[in-house]
């Protein structure tokens, strides 16, 4: 069970390197991940790369762009999800 549990992480940090490289590659301005869970948990960076894949889609206007509790956070993540359906 133990090798199991390493052989996931493993592959874990690898898409999730792979994941954050593609992302750096972009060249979207004031965005550069080093940590996915800390830069994505409230929702900015991703509806950037949202943008930046069609561009256009997000209204800005109803981004909450300095989110100072999680409600609004939340916001911000449900539009993600949104523009992704």
């Amino acid at each position: 069970m133990m090798i199991l549990k390493e052989v996931v992480r493993k592959e874990v940090n690898f898409l999730m390197k792979g994941f954050r490289m593609w992302v750096n590659s972009l060249g979207i301005d004031d965005l550069h991940i080093n940590n996915l869970y800390e830069e994505f948990k409230d929702g900015l960076a991703l509806l950037k790369i949202i943008d930046k894949v069609k561009p256009g889609c997000v209204d800005w206007k109803k981004v909450e762009k300095a989110p100072s509790n999680k409600f609004k956070k939340l916001a911000n993540t449900k539009m993600c999800v949104d523009l992704c359906k």
